[in-house]
């Protein structure tokens, strides 16, 4: 069993309770089924409130109530699992492109299943993911924009020594630049790069490369993503 809860005193839009009810059964040694609801709340943020292009400041804060049910399979240095979810939110904050501002959906609907898999194979370990996602305005019945109906992920890493460097695979499905199913977006792959050399057991050096292959896409109309970047960077973990 897992219970929490929150209080939030917000000194514009007063005070917030919520709370989490979660719970979990060990059906056989490798097997578990778990189980959870819980309520949220979420304030809007003074850009989305007073920003001189876009803000409103009569926005409400989004309050929602979550459901969630999963099965977990867990043997050795491999796991795989299937979840669902429902979170029904309302006044949920998003962009109109209708009048450029942040506005309330009134009510939101997201159901989604995510199906998860990670093995470790020796020096070689995998991570694999697809999501389902259906994001609606209960009122109009109509999707919600710049959310994929599907997602994939893979990623697979290999170890040797102090070297570790893998790459990434992410497919984004078509979705809407509105709430009002129009001004589709076309589907877009990437592959990413990732590499990390330990100099020591706390000090690492870290690297990533992004669309490897410049792959020119869109996550919102308008705002061509195009280009790879590139990092490098000096992790530093105390043991």
């Amino acid at each position: 069993w897992q219970l929490s809860a929150r209080h939030d005193d917000h000194s514009e839009f007063s005070d917030q309770q919520t709370y989490a009810l979660a719970y979990g059964y060990q059906l056989t040694d490798a097997l578990r089924a778990q189980a959870s609801y819980g309520t949220a709340f979420k304030a809007p943020s003074l850009y989305q409130l007073f920003s001189s292009w876009y803000g409103n400041a009569n926005l409400k804060p989004e309050e929602a109530k979550n459901r969630e049910a999963a099965l977990v399979w867990e043997r050795g240095n491999q796991s795989l699992s299937a979840t669902w979810y429902l979170n029904k939110v309302s006044d949920l904050i998003d962009f109109s492109l209708s009048s450029w501002t942040y506005e309330n959906v009134s009510s939101a609907r997201l159901e989604g299943v995510t199906l998860a898999y990670a093995g470790q194979f020796g020096d070689w370990s995998v991570r694999a993911a697809y999501d389902w996602l259906d994001a609606r305005n209960e009122d109009t019945d109509q999707r919600l924009g710049r959310r994929a109906r599907n997602k994939a992920t893979l990623a697979v890493t290999r170890h040797w020594g102090v070297w570790e460097a893998g790459g990434e695979w992410v497919g984004v499905g078509p979705r809407y630049s509105t709430n009002t199913e129009t001004d589709e977006m076309g589907g877009y792959s990437l592959v990413n790069l990732t590499a990390r050399y330990a100099l020591s057991k706390e000090l690492s050096i870290e690297g990533r490369i992004n669309n490897l292959f410049d792959k020119n896409y869109e996550t919102v109309h308008g705002y061509n993503t195009a280009g790879f970047d590139a990092f490098v960077g000096v992790r530093y973990q105390p043991k």
